[in-house]
């Protein structure tokens, strides 16, 4: 009986195996009946009416992903909902999406992929959440298949709901497999529509804190076990739950203490101010023109088995103007936690360590006379500390000679932005001390298709105007264009015509002159609209001979067309080749640029470089956008909304506080200054072949750092 009972057993286990074998290899891609995607895709080159491209089984031909017309591209979207619908009620084993990414061409793999199922189309259950995460290097281009095996359920229906990363997500093929005419139509449990979003949300709390663990474990240092404890960190589950997130974060810090570095408080002068700076020591000396604002930035670090907590304690500012700022986290488009908000401290402000931890300490002293000082900066209790030399010296580069070298600043302060709201005078302020000249008042304020407006919402904003300021009237050509679609008729130039001197002589009734006031009717004009430019320019100079028009240009090969009408012109840096610009002395020639993902943008090379270009290419002014446009509930979070959020500060409470992109393009305006005064004693050549140096290597901050101060002494001799 017991042989029989072996020999039941043995035959028992081979069919078991057997069937598995069977079964294995009875999976295979399943037949996808419709699919579905919300919202529809965007991007230029994608085929935005055929999804079924994603799921005919055809891979890109193109050798990059998103050039290819099979492929699905989103741009700018928060959430992207793909539904598909399988031929019949299946056994889903697992899911692919095929993708690729390259971070130097904004391109990223997606935060994650939640995946729900249904056997009806209408009662969804979650089956599992793919990860984007790739350990491959930056700003390289990958093709990366995202898969999620072991899915094990029966569906007919499949919901991928896509957290992309960045402003782009592409996909030109999605695989689903498993066996077809599953022997169940049974589901998992359903639920609810609240309890799916609470699932989408969670899993994105949770990638978003994984990617900034990791992010934070790369430069923590040597690390003994570091591939121990990211293996950790990329299987942790519960990684939503900010306990679970700070404790690995002060495990990180821990872990990060170097055996090496004395124990205790740690202070470091960092290279530069505004990026990832080298140490370079607890001394430096510093000479900076009086008026002029000279940021340094300071790493302290924890490196001791226990918290610390201490006030800073300046000594020797006497004559200086000193500002401390705390550089505090803000969350960023591509996962990053970085330390770009500046919250302003006191000698009252306790900072606390925990242990490992850093901190950066943003300095900006300025003195409005000669002075010499020896600078010391400490942590009260907790020892470490370092000293600066500070000397200031006249230069001349005081208000007259700023205004004198009329040097115009834009950056598209809408003061009917939700952001601005209760915070108007503030700003008004922060925009002036930051240099910026330029008030460019939006369409929805002047109406100038409204013939019966009152005029008051134009005359209740010019409460934010600061007196001396360009004016632009920005008219919008989609508005005046397209509707009623009457543009430049015997009809709409009476229209206009009222509407401008009406608006002309309030703007004279706030003290503006007429010649710091232009027409803006085109926005980064197209090819196709420079006959209807042209035609409205030569028309409005006939009938205001005084008239004065601004347009800004997205493409270097109009200016030909543009640059014989345009008072002021303002070229777009970041797709055009500057030296092929040939300025006229008709008109005025400034550069700006667009910061898509503001809070990932490099504070150096694009904000404090920005005024550098402008010199080397006789540029008379700068700009970006922009100063404060919010698409999410937070200005602090880029994961909050659809798109990354355009901002120049942050709020703090009913405050704003600057960013280090912000006071690096101060910076940069300052330089300005610094290189004009060179030029004026050295020479034009002189000054662009220094300039040359800074921008020729872009990416090293250290070099503006040198000839800054280079320039600084060779004019005070």
């Amino acid at each position: 009986m017991i042989m029989y009972s072996k020999i039941f057993s043995i035959l028992s286990f081979l069919f078991l195996v057997s069937l598995s074998g069977c079964f294995a290899q009875s999976i295979k891609k399943l037949k996808v009946k419709q699919v579905q995607v919300s919202p529809s895709a965007n991007y230029r080159n994608s085929q935005q009416g055929n999804f079924h491209n994603i799921i005919d089984g055809k891979f890109a031909d193109n050798k990059i992903l998103w050039l290819d017309n099979n492929t699905l591209g989103w741009q700018n979207f928060g959430e992207i909902t793909i539904d598909l619908e399988l031929q019949d009620i299946s056994f889903i084993s697992n899911i692919a999406v095929h993708t690729a990414k390259n971070e130097a061409a904004n391109a990223y793999l997606p935060l994650n992929i939640n995946i729900f199922t249904s056997i009806n189309g209408k009662d969804y259950s979650h089956a599992g959440d793919i990860s984007g995460y790739d350990d491959s290097p930056v700003n390289t281009y990958k093709i990366v298949e995202l898969k999620k095996d072991k899915i094990n359920v029966n569906a007919k229906y499949v919901k991928l709901i896509v957290n992309p990363q960045g402003r782009l997500f592409f996909t030109d093929e999605i695989t689903i497999s498993g066996q077809s005419r599953s022997s169940t139509s049974k589901q998992s449990k359903a639920i609810t529509p609240q309890q799916l979003q609470q699932i989408i949300s969670k899993n994105k709390s949770a990638e978003i804190n994984r990617r900034a663990l990791i992010e934070k474990l790369k430069s923590a240092g040597n690390i003994t076990d570091i591939d121990q404890v990211k293996a950790k960190i990329l299987n942790e589950e519960g990684l939503a739950d900010q306990k679970v997130y700070q404790q690995y974060q002060s495990m990180i810090s821990e872990l990060s203490i170097s055996k090496n570095a004395n124990a205790g408080i740690n202070f470091n002068i960092l290279s530069s101010p505004w990026g990832n700076g080298k140490p370079v020591g607890q001394n430096k000396s510093i000479l900076s023109p009086t008026n002029l604002t000279e940021y340094i930035a300071i790493q302290i670090v924890n490196n001791q088995n226990q918290k610390v907590a201490g006030s800073y304690s300046f000594q020797g500012v006497n004559a200086i103007t000193a500002t401390v700022y705390e550089a505090q986290e803000v969350r960023t488009r591509s996962s990053q936690n970085i330390p770009d908000a500046l919250n302003p401290i006191t000698a009252n402000t306790i900072l606390e360590f925990s242990p490992g931890e850093k901190k950066i300490i943003i300095l900006a002293l300025e003195s409005s006379q000669p002075t010499k000082s020896t600078i010391n900066l400490s942590l009260n209790g907790a020892g470490g500390g370092l000293t600066l030399d500070y000397q200031s010296v006249d230069l001349g580069i005081n208000k007259n000679y700023q205004n004198s070298l009329a040097f115009n600043v834009s950056v598209w302060p809408y003061f009917t932005y939700p952001f601005f709201k209760g915070r108007e005078q503030q700003i008004k302020q922060d925009l002036s001390n930051h240099y910026s000249n330029v008030f460019v008042i939006p369409p929805w304020v002047l109406e100038p298709n409204n013939i019966t407006t009152n005029h008051n919402l134009l005359k209740n904003y010019l409460k934010n105007y600061h007196s001396g300021d360009k004016v632009m009237l920005f008219l919008n050509h989609t508005g005046y264009v397209k509707s009623p679609g009457n543009f430049m008729q015997a009809s709409w130039q009476k229209k206009f015509l009222t509407w401008y001197d009406t608006t002309l002589k309030i703007l004279r009734d706030h003290n503006i002159s007429n010649q710091n006031i232009y027409l803006y009717p085109f926005d980064e004009i197209q090819e196709k609209e420079i006959p209807l430019f042209k035609s409205f320019v030569t028309w409005i100079k006939s009938e205001r001979a005084k008239s004065q028009v601004y347009v800004t240009v997205f493409y270097e090969k109009l200016l030909p067309d543009v640059q014989p009408l345009a008072d002021v012109y303002q070229l777009l840096v970041t797709r055009n080749d500057l030296s092929l610009v040939k300025p006229v002395k008709a008109s005025d020639f400034w550069i700006y640029d667009i910061m898509d993902d503001s809070k990932d943008v490099d504070p150096y090379s694009r904000y404090r470089l920005l005024a550098w270009k402008a010199f080397q290419y006789n540029a008379h002014g700068i700009g970006f956008w922009a100063y404060g446009e919010q698409f999410g509930s937070s200005i602090w979070d880029d994961f909050d909304g659809p798109r990354g959020d355009y901002n120049a500060v942050y709020d703090n409470g009913n405050s704003i506080i600057p960013s280090r992109r912000w006071e690096a393009f101060k910076q940069g305006i300052e330089d300005y200054f610094i290189l004009s005064k060179y030029q004026q004693k050295f020479g034009k050549t002189a000054a662009q072949k220094l300039a040359l140096q800074v921008l020729t290597i872009s990416n090293n901050q250290e070099k503006a750092e040198e000839i800054r101060t280079l320039m600084i002494q060779q004019l005070s001799k």
